[in-house]
């Protein structure tokens, strides 16, 4: 079996002392195909610095984070076995 290389990513660590939450989620394979583009693109920064920084400027923007509608019409929630 050939093993691809993980890509190598840059250390990024947040404040000292900051609490920290692990998450998991479930992504479509394009859509994490492109989230690793964007990673790259932007210098090799981690997943969580990654989503941390686009949070902040979201919430820049009108002093909140945005509320997405619960109704997201041809997808359907996957349980952690489906989606294994």
């Amino acid at each position: 079996m050939t093993q691809v290389a993980s890509t190598p990513r840059k250390r990024n660590r947040g404040r000292v002392g900051e609490k920290r939450k692990r998450r998991e989620v479930f992504l479509e394979m394009q859509l994490n195909d492109d989230i690793e583009k964007a990673l790259q693109a932007s210098g090799g920064l981690s997943l969580s610095l990654y989503v941390a920084r686009i949070l902040d400027a979201l919430r820049d923007e009108d002093g909140k984070l945005p509320v997405v509608a619960p109704g997201l019409e041809g997808l359907k929630e996957v349980h952690t076995k489906e989606a294994a």
